[in-house]
């Protein structure tokens, strides 16, 4: 059998987002909670509306299997969250154990403003404990959660504690990763220093005599990339916006696109959607202008990432498309399998299970060409966890532990989390059966099935 041999047609199942320790802390306060009588709120981080609808379902059949009853509600203004409950407690059995919330949608006819939400929160927190004695489980974006930190501080005081982040640490946000580029590693000393000495060549512009304020542009562009690469992203956002106001001279229109690609993205991880579309289509529009098809291609490539965590797929594959098609035209092959890869997730999330491991395949080979490592480990790992989702655990295994063979070989963030997949595999299906499984791989390897062959059986 081949690693990207066709898959046979069957129903995933919903990909699990949330880890067992996470669902085993949450459910068991939860047992808890009607002993002591109060209520414990947890908030999850979750930009996408599709990774929360996910979130929700795999939530609640936990707790199922753990003969809890818990229920859905939506943040909304009306009803309120406490005026859904009481409809919900009217109906047998007459009890809650957890609820979920789950908000927020911008686009949903009626939608709460930001300050309507935090006022939501921290009405919430303030009476939670007096009316219900129920476990509360808030799926949020990353940027409300900072809203309710300056405007819902009973809410953020009750669930600062209880906060899941599912952007772990271990794995990049995709919005960066655009062409697969090395990650050149940098001490944390000389990250400070570089931004130190960015900060104060700044400061030196500004207090010069008769400098204008064109002159600080190069310097800006820098420390704003530099804020960004050391994830400092509220800094970034600053600085970036200042340049947007200094940007509006005819030769300044590349910069002008970059810095609205730039808001764009940093509105992106943020969860403001609607906002970091805009910026976006307007970075695209003056690449158009410019006839900058790398800058093009790049654009249509975030377009399509956000459509795709927006759940709109068919906007998604039309943007990812487009964005292949034009590097194609460059033969820019790192940019097109790493956009080929996102596409094969689209096909995946939607069932095109078939089509899916065809793109992992091609974004692989791709890689193969160029030597890149990180992606051709990244292309194993996916189709990796198509296998694990349909219960093929010994195709799983040897795609996760081939995936594994090649993050070794650097430093990289996928290491731990293809670690993670092998944990999650052992405990899924036993620590006899995942030794058998590993020496079967094992005993099956040689010249012919080396970790960077594509074909290898």
């Amino acid at each position: 059998m081949h690693f990207f041999s066709d898959l046979c047609k069957s129903v995933l199942g919903v990909r699990q987002l949330l880890t067992r320790e996470h669902l085993n802390r949450i459910l068991a306060e939860a047992k808890a909670a009607e002993r002591s009588g109060e209520c414990k709120i947890w908030a999850i981080k979750a930009n996408s509306p599709v990774q929360r609808v996910k979130i929700v379902a795999q939530f609640i059949h936990a707790a199922q299997q753990a003969k809890l009853v818990a229920h859905e509600i939506s943040l909304a203004l009306q009803p309120t969250i406490f005026q859904q409950i009481d409809r919900v407690l009217a109906k047998p059995p007459g009890h809650i154990d957890c609820i979920i919330i789950n908000g927020y949608v911008s686009s949903a006819k009626d939608a709460p403003s930001e300050e309507q939400i935090c006022h939501i929160l921290e009405a919430f927190a303030r009476t939670a404990h007096a009316q219900i004695v129920s476990t509360a489980v808030f799926c949020l974006p990353v940027f409300l959660l900072d809203l309710a930190y300056r405007k819902a501080p009973n809410f953020w005081r009750s669930v600062s504690a209880h906060i899941i982040d599912l952007k772990l640490a271990s794995e990049l946000p995709r919005e960066l990763e655009y062409g697969f580029a090395p990650v050149v590693s940098e001490p944390p000393d000389g990250r400070a220093r570089r931004l130190q000495l960015l900060e104060q060549q700044l400061a030196d512009i500004r207090q010069r005599y008769k400098a204008t304020p064109q002159d600080q542009i190069p310097t800006m562009l820098l420390l704003a990339q530099a804020y960004f690469d050391d994830h400092q992203y509220e800094k970034s956002f600053e600085v970036y916006n200042d340049l947007l106001l200094l940007l509006n001279a005819p030769e300044d229109l590349a910069h002008r696109a970059l810095v609205l690609h730039r808001l764009g993205t940093i509105l992106h991880l943020w969860g403001y959607y609607e906002k970091s579309l805009q910026h976006y289509r307007d970075s695209l529009a003056l690449h158009s202008k410019a006839d900058d098809v790398p800058g093009t291609a790049e654009l249509l490539h975030q377009i399509g990432l956000l459509y795709q965590d927006l759940g709109e797929f068919d906007k998604a594959i039309d943007y990812y498309s487009r964005s292949i098609a034009h590097n194609r035209e460059l033969q820019n092959s790192n940019a097109s399998a790493g956009t080929l890869l996102n596409l094969g997730m689209v096909y995946e999330e939607i069932g095109l299970h078939v089509k899916a491991v065809e793109h992992y395949r091609e974004a692989f080979e791709l890689f193969r060409q160029k030597n890149n490592l990180r992606g051709m480990g990244l292309a194993l790992l996916h189709a990796g966890e198509v296998y694990a989702e349909r219960g093929l655990y010994k195709d799983a295994a040897k795609y996760y532990v081939t995936a594994h063979a090649l993050f070794e070989r650097f430093s990289n963030p996928y290491l731990a989390v293809v670690k993670k997949h092998l944990a999650e595999l052992e405990l899924t299906v036993g620590k006899h059966e995942y030794e058998k499984l590993i020496q079967s791989l094992r005993s099956h390897s040689g010249p012919k099935n080396s970790a960077a062959s594509p074909t290898a059986s």
